[in-house]
């Protein structure tokens, strides 16, 4: 299996069917990747709606959590991993969907790298290729290699992480490629207008706890751990950087 979609969703059932017949669509083989779904266990009508999805989709799975809110995506995103059995893992957003074919032979071109994997979303400004500072790299749907989770026993402590992600590309001088074969588009709350999604709504609501703060000293010292695991795995396995 090439890869494992790790993929949090909450009372959006129009826009993860979208997704989730995106990603079907769209790949070459069906054996190439699983779906594993994180779902809160209050959210009734999306619990129904992945039930039945599941019957014709084998290699959707469903996992049921009580509700972390938007700044636990993390937690959701670690518990997923743990039972992800693909070369790499994937995390994308339940208002996505797939605009480019055979996604999983170009992934297959990477196979047994410690690379990361940068998809191209064509439509999000505040995402580019290139920034003012060099050799960064802003990831917005990681594709990491399962070994990056082996070494550090998680994706990220903070619910960004994305920005995780690329702060220790950038630190640890980790492999990365711009793939633009790949091609997602993300329907953002504040950038489409749609003011009614609910999910964004609670956001306003979410606890706030200054350890979810992605500058907090907790968080920058977190990901000092998972730089340190990463770049002692370079060295020690003479992986080419960058």
């Amino acid at each position: 299996m090439i890869v494992s979609f790790t993929l949090p969703t909450r009372n959006r059932v129009f826009q993860l069917s979208n997704i989730l017949n995106s990603i079907y669509n769209t790949c070459f083989n069906k054996d190439n990747f699983e779906v594993l779904l994180a779902v809160d266990n209050d959210d009734l009508e999306t619990i129904n709606f992945v039930t039945n999805f599941i019957d014709n989709h084998p290699n959707t799975k469903m996992f049921l959590f009580e509700r972390q809110y938007y700044k636990g995506m993390h937690v959701y995103q670690n518990e997923l991993i743990k039972h992800a059995s693909g070369e790499f893992i994937w995390t994308i957003n339940d208002d996505t969907e797939f605009q480019s074919n055979n996604w999983d032979l170009i992934l297959q071109e990477y196979s047994n790298q410690f690379r990361v994997i940068n998809p191209l979303t064509p439509s999000l400004y505040h995402y580019v290729r290139n920034t003012e500072i060099p050799n960064y790299c802003w990831v917005t749907f990681p594709i990491v290699p399962k070994k990056w989770i082996d070494i550090t026993g998680r994706l990220s402590t903070n619910a960004a992480s994305d920005s995780w992600v690329s702060e220790i590309i950038y630190q640890a001088k980790v492999s990365y490629v711009n793939e633009d074969r790949i091609i997602i588009e993300h329907y953002r709350f504040d950038e489409t207008g749609l003011n009614n999604d609910q999910t964004y709504i609670d956001r306003s609501n979410d606890i706030f706890d200054v350890r979810s703060d992605f500058n907090s000293q907790y968080q920058i010292n977190e990901r000092i751990k998972d730089i340190e695991l990463i770049k002692n795995y370079l060295e020690k396995e003479n992986t080419p950087y960058n």
